[in-house]
C-alpha cells in the first residue's frame, strides 16, 4: 500500500500546474497532498470579485453614493484611514457616474464630495419636479 501511496503522490505532483505546486511543499502523505490541493482550487474559486457599482445601475444619486462606501466597507480586510477610506469611495463614486452626471460634478466648486452629492441631489430634485409637471 505504501508503493501505491509514493507513485499517486508522484503522479499528484507531476499533474498539478506550477500555480499550485507552492502549496503542496511539505505535504508529504497522500492525503494531505489532495486537501492541499483541493483547499487552493476552493479558495481561487471562492473568492469574491467586486464589480464596481455604477450609476446607471441606481434610481438616485445617494443610493449610488452610498453603494462605494458599502462595497468598500465590505472589501477592506484591516482597517484603513478614513482618509484613504474617502479618497477610495470618491474614486470609485467618479469613475461609475454617467457621463452626464459625471460633467455636472466636475463643474461644481464644492470642497468635499459630501457637498457635491448634494449639488447632484438638488439637480436630481429639479429634474424629477419637471418630469412631474410635464407628466
Amino acid at each position: 500500500m505504501e508503493v501505491l501511496d509514493k507513485n499517486l503522490t508522484q503522479l499528484i505532483m507531476y499533474l498539478v500546474p506550477s500555480e499550485v505546486e507552492s502549496t503542496l511543499q511539505g505535504h508529504t502523505t497522500l492525503d494531505a497532498l489532495l486537501d492541499a490541493v483541493c483547499n487552493f482550487y476552493e479558495k481561487k474559486h471562492h473568492t469574491p470579485t467586486y464589480t464596481l457599482p455604477k450609476q446607471a445601475d441606481f434610481l438616485f444619486i445617494r443610493d449610488y453614493y452610498e453603494a462605494p462606501q458599502k462595497m468598500i466597507s465590505g472589501v477592506q480586510g484591516a482597517p484603513i484611514p478614513e482618509e484613504k477610506f474617502q479618497e477610495l469611495v470618491e474614486t470609485v463614486f467618479k469613475n461609475g457616474l454617467t457621463l452626464k452626471t459625471f460633467t455636472y460634478y466636475i463643474s461644481t466648486s464644492y470642497k468635499t464630495q459630501k457637498e457635491s452629492v448634494k449639488v447632484l441631489e438638488t439637480f436630481e430634485t429639479g429634474l424629477l419636479e419637471e418630469l412631474r409637471q410635464k407628466y
